[in-house]
């Protein structure tokens, strides 16, 4: 192998090496001293020792050098020719310095007579050396803070290789959403398209249907109006036919009759059907099924007519709107009565008062009566008519009549001692008799109330509902066990032409029509029921004397026909609501309430007569 000539590198130690030896102030052991502690190179660092700043290029394994390239490498990183023994002896730890072995000192002595040489300046007190000691620890600081400023700028380069390719992965992402939004923007723009072709075909189909439909609003207002002036023509002729039927029932003196049939219950059926429902005159109702002679079920139907049919859905109002002309005719000065008839539960109450509690738009004949006699009589002032009126409330129970708008008053009876030492029973309450006049009929020492408006109507209902006579029956848990008979008297007076009219409207609630048997009534109920039954009877008595013409007619024999006396033989307005149940278990009691309303529908009691004076 041919020898390379070797070139020498200087490095700041060697020249401070150098210099040191050249320097003739500097003892020998002071040069060994600082040969021994010169600075060396640092040994490689390991992938553990550099911790993040191992990085590929610190650790991967150089290649030898080319002996072409020998003389640009440091005379410690050349290769030596060592023995074989030697090459593979371990190499010395790192932390090991070689200490020179310190040389023998010989002094020589000195002559007498000759002055000592001084004594050499150590080479660490040198100025230069101290400046060099200085360069050296800037330059190892310079190349410290440059390797590592090496190692944070790889570090760098590599997370910035990897964000890299992580943002050059999301920019591809990104560039295929571009791609898909941009297929999806065309099929919208071709759906936008398609769109907007279908809304210029609706814009104008609307166009159309709105010319059509502007052609159909007319044609519906010309058909509105021509409904509305049909319909304006059909009220005025009902209204005028209504009137021409109560001239004639007026002309011909008979007993108006309304029936009215209940609502029925969930567990109710109604056997009753209405065939003429325009005018609303005529009802049958079905019978049970029974068996004849052959053996063959059939059930027999039953067909009656009256003045007025109210089916279960008629309303208060409704009910009211036919009566009204009639209510009417009181404010003018006729006697009118109505009265209602039916058996326990068929809603007498109901119609004459309305419920318990009730308020102006469910109320009855009675409070409606009054509200429009008082509303019509406030009209008629400026006409120069100034009306008072006056009201009675009464009923007869057990034959005999009772005040029910006393205050405190009391009918219940008191033991005492007749005459002759007999026991009797008496009330404290006073006696009232009925009797007839020119003016009408009145009743002695009953309270009389001044009515002005319809609330006052409704406080005389409630204090009459507390002192009516009510008890359970088989027919009703509350049923009125008397007749009760609400009377307002009208006087009239017009302060221009000096005439007085004097009208009176009697609204009577009857008690239960039902037979003894059917009530399942004992002890006082069946008292009750046996003096209802007898004024029940009398009064359809009367009714078949006047339908017969008879010459006497059995008023006395009832306290109810005798009060009614002026109202059923008089000249006065009359009309009987006949109350019906829809239940198939009072089929017989509604048979006969029909057939008496019938009796009564065909009795005339003369024409009536207006009390003017």
């Amino acid at each position: 192998m041919t020898d390379i000539k070797r070139k020498r590198i200087e490095t700041p130690a060697r020249d401070v090496r150098r210099k040191l030896f050249n320097d003739p102030s500097v003892g020998k052991e002071d040069v060994a001293r600082r040969q021994s502690i010169a600075p060396r190179k640092p040994p490689v660092p390991s992938r553990a020792s550099l911790g993040p700043l191992a990085t590929r290029t610190n650790l991967v394994a150089k290649p030898p050098p080319r002996p072409s390239d020998l003389h640009k490498l440091p005379i410690k990183s050349r290769p030596a020719n060592k023995p074989a023994e030697r090459q593979n002896a371990p190499p010395r730890p790192l932390s090991r310095s070689v200490v020179p072995k310190p040389r023998a000192s010989f002094s020589r002595p000195v002559r007498p007579g000759v002055t000592a040489p001084p004594p050499k300046k150590s080479i660490s007190d040198h100025p230069q050396f101290i400046e060099l000691k200085e360069q050296l620890f800037q330059v190892n600081e310079q190349l410290k803070n440059s390797e590592e400023k090496c190692a944070n700028l790889e570090a760098t380069s590599d997370e910035m290789s990897q964000s890299l390719v992580s943002v050059r992965a999301k920019l591809s992402c990104c560039e295929q959403d571009v791609e898909r939004l941009k297929s999806r923007v065309a099929e919208g723009t071709a759906v936008a398209a398609a769109l907007q072709a279908r809304i210029v075909e609706r814009d104008s189909t609307v166009a159309d249907l709105e010319r059509t439909a502007v052609g159909l609003r007319d044609t519906i207002a010309a058909r509105d109006t021509t409904v509305s002036h049909q319909a304006k023509l059909l009220q005025e002729g009902l209204h005028a036919r209504k009137l021409l039927h109560n001239t004639i029932q007026e002309l011909k003196g008979n007993i108006r009759v309304f029936a009215r049939v209940r609502g029925p219950d969930a567990l109710e059926g109604s056997p009753f059907s209405f065939p003429d429902e325009l005018d609303g005159k005529s009802l049958q109702i079905s019978g049970p099924p029974t068996a004849n002679y052959m053996g063959t079920e059939a059930s027999k139907s039953f067909a009656f007519t009256f003045d007025k049919v109210f089916a279960p859905g008629a309303t208060q109002p409704e009910v009211f709107e036919d009566i009204s002309q009639l209510v009417q005719s009181a404010l003018d000065g006729y006697r009118v009565c109505v009265f209602a008839y039916g058996q326990t539960g068929s809603g007498k109450t109901y119609t004459m008062e309305g419920p318990p509690g009730c308020s102006n738009e469910n109320g009855g004949v009675i409070p409606r009566a009054v509200h429009q006699i008082v509303t019509e009589a406030k009209c008629m002032d400026d006409q120069g008519w100034a009306f008072t009126l006056e009201a009675t409330f009464v009923e007869i129970y057990k034959e005999e009549i009772r005040d029910l708008l006393a205050e405190g008053g009391t009918y219940d009876r008191r033991p005492g001692v007749s005459a002759s030492g007999a026991t009797t029973f008496e009330s404290s309450a006073p006696k009232h008799e009925i009797k007839h006049g020119p003016d009408g009929t009145t009743i002695t020492n009953v309270t009389t109330a001044e009515v002005t408006d319809t609330e006052g109507v409704f406080r005389l209902l409630r204090t009459a509902a507390r002192n009516r006579q009510t008890a359970a029956t088989n027919s009703n848990e509350r049923s009125s066990r008397s007749h009760s008979v609400f009377t307002l008297r009208i006087h009239g007076s017009n302060r221009n032409s000096q005439q007085q009219t004097k009208g009176v409207l009697n609204l009577i609630d009857l008690a239960g029509s039902e037979r003894l048997n059917a009530s399942g009534a004992v002890g006082d109920r069946l008292k009750e029921t046996q003096n209802i039954n007898k004024s029940l009877s009398t009064l359809g008595d009367v009714i078949y004397a006047l339908g017969a013409k008879k010459s006497h007619i059995p008023y006395r024999n009832s306290k109810l026909t005798y009060l009614l006396q002026n109202c059923l033989g008089g000249d006065s307005k009359t009309l009987m609501f006949v109350n019906l149940s829809p239940a198939e278990s009072h089929l017989s009691e509604t048979l006969c309430s029909l057939r008496f309303a019938a009796k009564v529908n065909a009795c005339e009691i003369g024409t009536a007569k207006r009390k003017v004076s």
